[in-house]
């Protein structure tokens, strides 16, 4: 993934990325189990990597990357999977409901909405089957990760939304 780096030996003890997702959160995926198994996750703040503009977007011709119905559809897919892996039920439950207000408080500023009804469909047919061979994190790792919350307000959309105190915490 981009901006992220493991050593060789990590992947036969936790595993490789995990075949559900398809892009995005491979890497939060990855540095949870990583944790969750007892190695240190470094975050370095002083370091950026950024993406002129992703290859879907060229091809769209769109000139912000971040408004496009591909990211939109595959964050919403990928943190669902993420979520409903690796949290206990009822987080699951309380944020797979905060997710889907959020991806539809989206769609009044993209008008994503076709995307946002086929992402919602498909994050529906495939709950019964993640959740059955879901793979919970320890409580230590979930509290770590913030028991899987996230800000309501997707802060690429609504990037001049201002932060609440619950998102500071």
């Amino acid at each position: 993934g981009c901006g992220v780096m493991f050593a060789k030996k990590l992947f036969s003890n936790i595993g490789y990325y995990n075949s559900n997702i398809f892009i995005y959160y491979n890497e939060l995926d990855l540095t949870a189990r990583c944790y969750d198994a007892g190695f240190q996750v470094l975050y370095v703040s002083d370091i950026n990597v950024f993406h002129l503009q992703s290859s879907e977007a060229r091809i769209s011709k769109n000139t912000n990357p971040l408004y496009s119905k591909f990211r939109f559809y595959h964050y919403y897919l990928s943190y669902f999977i993420f979520l409903v892996t690796y949290f206990n039920t009822s987080k699951i439950i309380k944020y797979s409901i905060k997710l889907f207000f959020s991806n539809l408080i989206s769609c009044f500023a993209t008008n994503f909405w076709l995307t946002f009804i086929k992402a919602s469909i498909i994050n529906i047919y495939r709950f019964p089957k993640l959740y059955q061979n879901r793979t919970p994190l320890s409580t230590e790792t979930q509290k770590f990760y913030n028991n899987g919350n996230f800000p309501l307000i997707d802060r690429f959309v609504f990037p001049d939304f201002k932060k609440s105190k619950q998102d500071e915490k």
